[in-house]
């Protein structure tokens, strides 16, 4: 039976806890989770697995973006290099793996039967290329420190930890989450194109996961509610985020790429761009500031 690694157990932590025991705890128990992954994702290639990889070290990126006022930005800024080193070690695995997916669903709904069968030999070779990368990557001195090196981090935050509770820092922390939307919301307003809609999709992405792994020990039942609602506001962008990404790995193959691209204009059309959509965003996320 597969045991979701994934999932954040938050029952050991309370919002009368210190704000920065939390941060340590959140991070800690994430990069665990980390190397708990490894050896299910280097023996079996599990795709799954490989995505729960991706997504906890998303979630240690937005905890050091969410603290940054309260922790010391020289350590922070040292546990950002080796979290982004250990996301960067999978390379084009992850988006290799969905655009093979892709593929596969845009050839069912065709007129024609049979894929492509060229293509995805090419697609699947240079996936399996980047896989084995990546498991040399994690076989490196280098790649294990990193793990070393964030532990280290966090044994200086905890020696400075105070009496000031999460509870006490929570109003702060949403707003400044809140304040990061909003800024990607005005500068796309002014200037409407991917790469702005790329900034909004990761500070949407922020946001929730400051409800997900703080709101919920601060206001439980207002959170969970909220969070459901956020997810849905996010699949749009992140299917939008993909289908960019996957423009990119098949540029050199026109009449699948064009098959993509006209779903993407679809996908763009319904993305949460407005004033509206702010204005409806900061209503539902209200409950958790007061």
């Amino acid at each position: 039976m597969r045991v979701n690694k994934s999932k954040q157990d938050n029952s050991y932590m309370s919002k009368d806890d210190s704000a920065l025991t939390v941060f340590c705890a959140q991070i800690s128990a994430s990069i665990n989770r980390v190397q708990l992954l490894l050896p299910d994702i280097t023996k079996d290639q599990d795709i799954e697995y490989l995505h729960q990889y991706r997504v906890t070290l998303r979630k240690v990126e937005a905890l050091l973006v969410i603290f940054h006022n309260i922790v010391p930005n020289k350590i922070l800024l040292k546990m950002k290099t080796d979290s982004k080193a250990l996301f960067a070690a999978t390379g084009q695995v992850r988006d290799l793996d969905l655009l093979l997916n892709k593929i596969q669903q845009t050839h069912s709904k065709s007129k024609h039967k049979f894929p492509d069968i060229t293509l995805i030999q090419a697609i699947s070779a240079k996936r399996q290329d980047e896989f084995k990368r990546f498991l040399l990557s994690t076989q490196n001195s280098e790649y294990n420190d990193r793990f070393v090196h964030i532990q280290a981090c966090l044994s200086q935050v905890e020696l400075r930890s105070t009496q000031v509770t999460l509870n006490d820092c929570w109003p702060n922390l949403i707003k400044q989450s809140m304040h990061n939307v909003h800024t990607a919301y005005q500068r796309l307003w002014k200037q409407n194109d991917d790469p702005h809609i790329h900034k909004l999709r990761k500070n949407l992405k922020q946001l929730r996961y400051c409800i997900e792994l703080l709101g919920v020990l601060v206001k439980p039942r207002k959170a969970t509610s909220v969070l459901s609602w956020l997810k849905n506001q996010q699949a749009s962008l992140g299917n939008y985020n993909d289908l960019q990404v996957q423009w990119g790995l098949l540029k050199e193959h026109d009449r699948a790429n064009r098959k993509i691209k006209r779903g993407g204009k679809n996908i763009r059309n319904s993305l949460p761009l407005s004033k509206s959509d702010w204005k409806n965003l900061r209503k539902k996320i209200k409950p958790l500031t007061v």
